[in-house]
């Protein structure tokens, strides 16, 4: 059980009424004394309950129990007859009774209004509660969902013909020997999948060299042996763990995707976006690294001195 705040999932000062309005319409009702609608307006005498006993009182409360002293305000003569029409309408017998009827008029519509917000977000295969813990988290859902419907590839054009480094194999030996894992990685095998592969990262995609290729088991609970091996990256390979082939390759996907909507914006700032990503801190960090790692991931990359100022936040 978690208990969630509403009000980050609503824009910041939205008003009670605004919101219901937003998503149940509001009252529409042309005589507003008579309202029944529960969405109209409700009337108590907080300052007029000195004590408990006060809410068993039968009769109707005087005009003046309705004024505030501390907020130096007075009802008008209409509200004080919608004040007398619930009474009526609803046979209300105490204070009490229009006690709860105001309550559920702040409580009832509210929860309504919740359930018209969550079936907007349903259109988008998203719950608002459990996908997410506030509107703007949201949002960016809903983005990247319209955005990458179509999601685009990375050009798999191939990369220039290399052997795998022979001088490798005696670290992979090691590091199988170390966790008792069986060894049977052959050099032939490598320089194969890399044919095969086109010299390309088999997890993202992009061009191999010499000094890139890393030799990725693709079951870890097995060694590095022929069969079980993948041509990747030394970044991938690390960042890969125990995730799924299919799993991580998305993942690297919507990476693709997400750094080419923002390169879209303006593509002749494609070296600046990649220095912002690299040096923004604070809560706009969370738009350009979705993923930091101890030790890894920098904060703020250096210094850099600026030219020239471009704000990319509207596009994002």
């Amino acid at each position: 059980m978690k208990t969630l705040d509403i009000s980050n999932y609503v824009p910041a000062g939205t008003s009670y009424d605004k919101c219901l309005t937003t998503y149940l319409g509001g009252c529409k009702c042309d005589d507003k004394i008579r309202c029944v609608c529960g969405l109209g307006k409700g009337l108590f005498p907080y300052e007029y309950i000195t004590a408990f006993n006060v809410l068993n009182q039968t009769t109707i409360s005087p005009k003046s129990a309705f004024d505030s002293k501390l907020r130096g305000t007075s009802i008008t003569g209409d509200d004080y007859e919608r004040v007398k029409f619930v009474r009526d309408y609803y046979e209300m017998k105490s204070i009490k009774n229009l006690l709860i009827w105001y309550n559920n008029l702040d409580v009832v519509p509210f929860i309504k209004a919740i359930k018209a917000q969550r079936e907007l977000f349903k259109r988008f295969d998203l719950d608002m509660f459990a996908d997410g813990v506030s509107l703007p988290g949201l949002s960016e859902k809903v983005m990247y969902q319209t955005c990458f419907n179509n999601l685009q590839y990375p050009d798999k054009k191939p990369a220039n013909a290399f052997q795998f480094p022979a001088n490798r194999l005696g670290e992979y030996k090691s590091k199988d020997a170390k966790a008792k894992r069986e060894f049977g990685m052959t050099i032939g095998h490598l320089d194969t999948l890399l044919q095969k592969q086109k010299y390309l990262r088999g997890l993202c995609y992009c061009q191999l060299t010499a000094d890139t290729a890393s030799a990725d088991r693709i079951s870890n609970n097995l060694g590095h042996i022929d069969g079980n091996i993948l041509i990747s990256c030394v970044k991938c390979n690390t960042a890969r763990k125990d995730m799924s082939l299919g799993g991580f390759r998305y993942k690297k996907l919507l990476e693709f995707n997400s750094d080419r909507l923002v390169y879209s914006i303006d593509r002749e700032e494609k070296d600046i976006y990649a220095k912002m990503k690299a040096n923004i801190a604070g809560g706009p960090s969370i738009i350009f690294n979705r993923y930091a790692k101890r030790n890894e991931t920098k904060v703020r990359g250096g210094k850099v001195y600026a030219m020239r100022s471009i704000d990319y936040s509207r596009g994002v």
